[in-house]
């Protein structure tokens, strides 16, 4: 390298890093100049005459005339095809088999007399091409039906087999039973039918339900009582079964079905359950009924409404106290209503509700207050008060207008010793008065630990609506 190179060098060197050095930079521009396109904006270029363009357009119009035709031939096709298999279906459809093509009827009276045997011809017609084959006929009966040649085996459901239906045939079962309900009702009896065809292992089902309405019935159940008690008063409920029947209804048994809040307090005939709610009543003669009557105590609020209800039917074989057949049911609603009269006592003008303290040899006079509590009037009312304690005297006790019964210990007013009793209006109050000396027992013998002196008071009448 030469001075004259190493100098220029150097020169370069100290502009590099001089801060003073001038802005060397060198400006430069970029020049882009517009280029012309000739592409086209249509498809069809009908301007372009071109031996190019016109080849593009005609392979265009080939193309979609291609498509629509393989279109219409397929639409032929398929059109052809169709009409075929619907022919064949039609002429040639032997093996299509459809429930719907299956039918059921029953030929039997629409209406039956409970307890009497009924036969009903049930007929399956085949309206198909082909054969029916192992054709199983079950039918369903409804509750209450029994066994036509036995009386005491109910019946549920019968299954039989019927012989194979040709083509248009019809296979043909009968079915004997005895039905049981109450009057005017309506029962179900279901028919099921379910058959192979040949070459398939598939079992194919058709079912329909009939109709029968229970024209009479040889054992009527009914049970009668108040339809309004009083809460913890007891009153009977009489439940009557009779035959109308032209022969024997055999081993029969009454089950009762409480409401909440009754108590079972005694019956005329025992009650064959620990419950005290089942009867065995046995046979029961053409013409001749039976009747049980049941009393208890119903617990409840004002207003509130307690159903009792009653089943009679045939025992079961081996447990005579369970139903197997029922035929026929009865009900009974009864209103629970506050007493129709209230009763206050009151102890020488004391009518507080709790003991009253009295003394040895000293009167007391008791008034018996009684209040209507109806919206309606009551006649005919009378009033009993029992007398009972140690300190009772028979000779001690007097009433001015009471009958007062020293044999029963009892003190009686009624509308011949009372007249206000002959007609409480609605809402009417009164009073009876009654005077009693409790017995001196200080000189006794023998200590008595808490002498008394108890009333007990009850009430009944007629209301003027009803007996």
């Amino acid at each position: 390298m030469n001075n004259d190179d190493q100098n220029k060098i150097e020169d370069l060197n100290k502009t590099l890093y001089s801060r003073n050095a001038p802005d060397i930079r060198t400006k430069r521009r970029l020049h882009f100049h517009e280029a012309e396109s000739d592409v086209k904006t249509d498809w069809d270029h009908p301007t372009d005459t071109s031996s190019e363009n016109l080849g593009i357009n005609q392979k265009y119009k080939n193309t979609a005339m291609s498509f629509l035709t393989k279109l219409l031939i397929t639409s032929i096709i398929f059109f052809l095809v169709a009409l075929g298999i619907g022919a064949f279906l039609v002429i040639k459809g032997g093996n299509i088999v459809s429930a719907n093509n299956v039918d059921i009827t029953i030929n039997g009276p629409l209406s039956v007399a409970a307890g009497e045997p009924v036969t009903f011809g049930i007929q399956v017609s085949n309206h198909n091409n082909i054969k029916l084959q192992s054709v199983d006929l079950s039918v369903d009966y409804p509750t209450g039906t029994v066994d036509a040649n036995d009386s005491l085996k109910e019946l549920k459901n019968t299954r039989e087999l019927i012989p194979d239906i040709a083509p248009g045939g019809v296979g043909q079962k009968d079915i004997h039973a005895i039905f049981y309900g109450e009057e005017n009702s309506t029962k179900q009896v279901k028919v099921t039918v379910e058959y192979r065809v040949e070459g398939s292992n598939a079992v194919l089902p058709k079912t329909k339900t009939f109709d029968l309405l229970i024209s009479s019935s040889p054992l009527t159940l009914s049970v009668s009582s108040f339809k309004e008690v009083n809460a913890g008063q007891e009153f009977e409920l009489s439940v009557t079964m009779n035959s109308n029947s032209k022969e024997v209804i055999k081993n029969l048994l009454l089950k009762a079905a409480y409401p909440f809040g009754f108590t079972y307090t005694a019956s005329n005939v025992p009650p064959s359950t620990s419950d005290n709610t089942t009867w065995i009543i046995g046979d029961i003669a053409p013409g001749t009924k039976k009747i049980i009557k049941i009393k208890g105590k119903l617990e409840g609020q004002d207003d509130e409404v307690r159903v009792f209800r009653f089943i009679t039917g045939s025992s079961r074989i081996g447990n005579d106290k369970a139903i197997a057949t029922e035929y026929v049911t009865g009900s009974q609603e009864v209103s629970i209503k506050k007493p129709f009269m209230s009763v206050n006592l009151a102890l020488n003008s004391d009518s507080n509700s709790g003991a009253y303290v009295g003394s040895f040899n000293n009167p007391i006079k008791v008034d018996v207050n009684y209040f209507n509590n109806l919206p309606t009037s009551i006649i005919g009312a009378e009033i009993h008060v029992k007398l009972s304690g140690s300190t009772f005297d028979k000779t001690a006790v007097s009433s001015s207008d009471g009958l007062y019964k020293s044999a029963d210990s009892e003190i009686v007013w009624n509308s011949i010793t009372t007249s206000d009793l002959n007609n409480i209006e609605a809402g009417g109050s009164g009073k009876v008065t009654f005077n009693i000396t409790p017995k001196d027992l200080s000189s006794a013998t023998k200590g008595i630990t808490n002498p008394d002196l108890r009333f007990t008071v009850s009430i009944n009448g007629k209301r003027n609506s009803e007996t």
